[in-house]
């Protein structure tokens, strides 16, 4: 199964140093010196006994890599993408679309983006933004990947850019150069059979696996730490087949048009006007991640 695409998780100073650091800046995050403080973003809240270090992905470069846009005067803006073949990163469109697509590319009067796959993208990262040589080029070696263009779902900014990542969040990168040694993803467009009962502990009975970027911490004690450019995993089960508008009605009574679709499921639930298939949301049973954020 694909992995979850985490989405846009924060605004970052990268300064030139021997570390970064993140400290708070209101729903966003700066990077300074040392990975200290954190803002808001896509998190994995990992089970005992597992920690945010154990959480670290062992495997390396292998198609989940993590979006950098340079938006000037040493701010960065980073989100998780998965590689779907050499040359196309399948990601959020929320990471994106508060400018029109066409700002970003490869000129000189557009914003440049890459995609770097590493375990740790500190150092790729780093030398990508640098001034010189290195300076928003593709590194193969490095396994960064500069993207020469970008489009993204139109129908995400609906509801406004408040709203930019509740529906038809999906957005796709061309890199300037093929990733030929890095592993690919396959999407999943087949129905999920939906299931006959949803059990306590292992909802849908659908095991899943969730990788990315973003923030990380352990239920314990429900806080969260800074971004550190490294890639973690986890593995949750599935809790329900369903939309945001079913949520809402769980939990307040009332639902909404937020029936925007993750996985298609083979149950009747259906809109049968708009035609618009389920999401999926998971359960906290061993691993978490909001799904309403990337």
């Amino acid at each position: 199964m694909m992995p979850s695409l985490a989405g846009r998780s924060c605004r970052a100073l990268l300064l030139l140093s021997t570390a970064l650091e993140l400290v708070p800046a209101g729903a966003r995050a700066q990077v300074a010196a040392d990975p200290s403080g954190m803002g808001r973003a896509p998190a994995i809240v990992i089970s005992d006994p597992g920690t945010p270090v154990t959480a670290l992905d062992p495997a390396g470069v292998n198609g989940v890599g993590q979006m950098t846009i340079d938006e000037g005067g040493g701010y960065v803006d980073v989100c998780t993408g998965t590689l779907v073949n050499p040359r196309t990163v399948v990601f959020a469109a929320h990471c994106v679309n508060e400018a029109a697509a066409s700002k970003y590319g490869v000129g000189d009067d557009q914003t440049h983006i890459a995609f770097s796959f590493n375990g740790n993208n500190r150092a790729a990262q780093r030398r990508w933004i640098t001034e010189g040589s290195t300076l928003h080029r593709t590194d193969t070696a490095g396994a960064i990947y500069t993207v020469n263009q970008v489009a993204y779902h139109a129908d995400s900014l609906d509801l406004g850019l408040g709203a930019n990542y509740l529906q038809a969040d999906v957005a796709v990168a061309s890199l300037d150069t093929p990733a030929k040694n890095i592993p690919t993803w396959t999407l999943l467009f087949s129905a999920l059979p939906a299931p006959d009962s949803i059990d306590e502990l292992t909802g849908t009975g659908y095991h899943v696996t969730i990788t990315g970027y973003g923030h990380y911490g352990t239920g314990d004690t429900g806080q969260v730490g800074p971004l550190d450019f490294r890639r973690r995993v986890a593995e949750n089960m599935i809790g329900m087949l369903g939309s945001d508008s079913d949520v809402d009605v769980g939990l307040t009574g009332t639902g909404s048009n937020l029936r925007q679709p993750l996985y298609t499921s083979t149950s009747t639930t259906r809109d049968a006007a708009r035609q618009r298939p389920t999401r999926v949301i998971t359960t906290c049973s061993r691993t978490w991640r909001s799904p309403r954020r990337g």
